[in-house]
C-alpha cells in the first residue's frame, strides 16, 4: 500500500470512526431542566461485549503478533495477527458475527478495521490495551 492510499484509509477510518462513536452515544434530554446524558444501553461496555461473545454474536480480536499476545491479552479475546490479516485473501473469521478488534496502541487496530470493512466484515475498532481495560475487561499476563 503506498502512502497516499494508507494516508486516505487512514482518515477514512478517523472520520468513521467519529461518525460511530457520535451515533453510539445517543443523548437523552430533559425538556424541564435542559439537561442532557448519554443513554447507557448505546455505549461500548465490557459486559455488552461479553454477552454478544457468549450469545456467539461477537468476537474480541487481538491484533497483535502472537509473542505479543502471549505476554498478556484481554480474557476474552482470540489472536488474530494483523500481519495475517493483511496478507490472507481470504479471512478465516466468521463474517456473521460483530468483531471488536484491539491492539497495543490502537494504530494496528484502526488499520485491521480498515482492512476487515473491505472484506465485509462488521468491525469496531475498540483502540488500544489501555481503552480496552477501561472498557472493564481483565487481563491475562
Amino acid at each position: 500500500m503506498n502512502k497516499k492510499a494508507f494516508v486516505g484509509v487512514l482518515v477514512v477510518v478517523i472520520l468513521i470512526s467519529f461518525w460511530f462513536f457520535n451515533i453510539t452515544q445517543t443523548k437523552e434530554c430533559s425538556a424541564k431542566d435542559g439537561t442532557c446524558k448519554i443513554k447507557e444501553e448505546n455505549q461500548l461496555t465490557a459486559e455488552r461485549i461479553k454477552k454478544e461473545i457468549k450469545d456467539n454474536k461477537a468476537l474480541l480480536v487481538d491484533v497483535r503478533e502472537l509473542d505479543e499476545y502471549q505476554a498478556g491479552h484481554a480474557k476474552e479475546s482470540i489472536n488474530y495477527p494483523l500481519s495475517k490479516i493483511d496478507m490472507d485473501s481470504e479471512v478465516n473469521l466468521d463474517k456473521n458475527k460483530k468483531l471488536y478488534v484491539y491492539c497495543r496502541s490502537g494504530n494496528r487496530s484502526s488499520i485491521a478495521k480498515a482492512v476487515l470493512d473491505d472484506k465485509k466484515y462488521q468491525v469496531i475498532d475498540l483502540g488500544g490495551l489501555a481503552d480496552v481495560e477501561q472498557l472493564g475487561f481483565d487481563f491475562i499476563k
